[in-house]
């Protein structure tokens, strides 16, 4: 699981290439976090799932669903939520039923791209190694979109030396 700081930051740049206000901020980063509701419900209450849905297409593309009232919503939410899967299935830890209700059959990268978020606890080490690895790829990257020439290539430069460094990391 990539962690929500990831989610939240990727979600809202989406929502604001889309919508550039700070709605379609709050709509992306909303719909990026959406499917960790399954953690947050392990966190809160104790509730565990053998199936992950929350981590599938089929999930993603009902939550979105709930802006089809606005076409430009609906694209930031369904995109924010691909976005979601698509960095979970990078860290290559988690198995995510992308398919379910079809198969629960899970997917996972078979190299980790992004490092695993770990326990988001103030004195957990790995969280905070892992959360600046992560850091260290998707800013540069979002960066990167915007520029052109030099910089562009530097960033990229420096988005491939984190996830090199996450590459390396024990699975």
């Amino acid at each position: 699981m990539s962690s929500f700081v990831a989610h939240g930051l990727f979600g809202a740049v989406i929502g604001r290439r889309i919508v550039p206000t700070g709605l379609g901020v709050i709509v992306g980063a909303a719909f990026a976090l959406l499917p960790d509701i399954d953690y947050a419900l392990l966190w809160l209450r104790g509730e565990d799932f053998a199936v992950r849905w929350t981590h599938s297409l089929a999930f993603v593309a009902g939550a979105a669903g709930a802006m089809l009232w606005r076409r430009d919503l609906f694209l930031i939410a369904l995109f924010a939520g691909l976005s979601h899967l698509a960095m979970d299935t990078l860290v290559g830890v988690h198995r995510n039923p992308l398919l379910w209700p079809l198969t629960d059959r899970g997917f996972a990268s078979p190299v980790g791209l992004l490092p695993s978020a770990g326990r988001p606890d103030p004195t957990n080490f790995y969280f905070w190694r892992n959360l600046s690895i992560e850091v260290g790829i998707l800013v540069p990257l979002l960066f990167a979109i915007r520029r052109r020439g030099t910089v562009r290539v530097a960033a990229i430069l420096i988005a491939g030396s984190f996830m090199l460094w996450s590459v390396s990391l024990a699975r």
